[in-house]
């Protein structure tokens, strides 16, 4: 059964395409710089099912970014709102330092929630 690393990335960010790209670079690296959360032994905890029932409810763009990569596209209130439904799922320390990280983010923006296939 396949392993899976989740993470808030910058809609944005230089070198990252949300359109896909068609060449061999589609193969793999396709996702965003990290930013929630920042540190490393942290995880969001979403799964490829976690994506694709909410890739199937229509509420947000969503799309595969390369082999193993899939993402949503949301803003930050809708990041916020995510986070919140999870509460009960999450050990509570890692779910406050994880939303305060979310509630740090720059409200203009847009974001995506990136679940990687680990192999």
């Amino acid at each position: 059964m396949p392993s899976y690393r989740s993470f808030i990335g910058d809609r944005n960010a230089p070198g990252f395409l949300w359109e896909g790209r068609d060449d061999a670079g589609f193969n793999t690296g396709n996702t965003p710089p990290r930013l929630v959360p920042r540190e490393f032994h942290l995880d969001l905890a979403f799964s490829h099912r976690w994506y694709e029932s909410h890739a199937a409810s229509g509420r947000f763009p969503a799309r595969q970014l390369d082999w193993g990569a899939w993402a949503i596209e949301v803003s930050k209130t809708e990041c916020l709102g995510i986070w919140d439904e999870v509460r009960e799922t999450r050990r509570a320390e890692n779910w406050e330092a994880i939303r305060a990280q979310i509630e740090a983010l720059p409200d203009d923006r847009q974001y995506v929630i990136v679940v990687m296939e680990l192999a």
